[in-house]
């Protein structure tokens, strides 16, 4: 209750009390008591209008210019090398092969 607004009660109470006072006791001094109480109203609206504006003022978020994406550099594309044929030599005829058999004798190279 205490974030309240007092004005409005301030404008209403002093409206009440201004014809009250015109309508019933005609006296006078409840006017000038009432026309004071709806001045402070204006001045409470005013000032918590005020407030407001400021408040919502400072909870602006300031837009953040955008950030660069820093991206790693493209990685070159390489096919896997196969791995590298081991040259033999025939113990009978001396013929170099990759195989497991000889081309030349067909003997099989261990």
């Amino acid at each position: 209750m205490a974030d309240e607004d007092p004005a409005p009660c301030l404008i209403v109470i002093g409206i009440v009390m201004a014809v009250f006072d015109y309508v019933i006791i005609e006296s006078g001094y409840l006017v000038y008591v009432g026309g004071f109480l709806i001045f402070l109203g204006i001045i409470a609206a005013i000032a918590s209008n005020n407030q407001r504006q400021k408040a919502a003022r400072t909870n602006i978020v300031q837009p953040q210019p955008p950030q660069p994406v820093v991206q790693a550099p493209p990685q070159e594309f390489r096919l896997p090398t196969p791995p590298p044929e081991v040259h033999k030599f025939c113990p009978y005829c001396g013929k170099s092969t990759t195989g497991q058999f000889c081309p030349e004798c067909g003997q099989e190279i261990d």
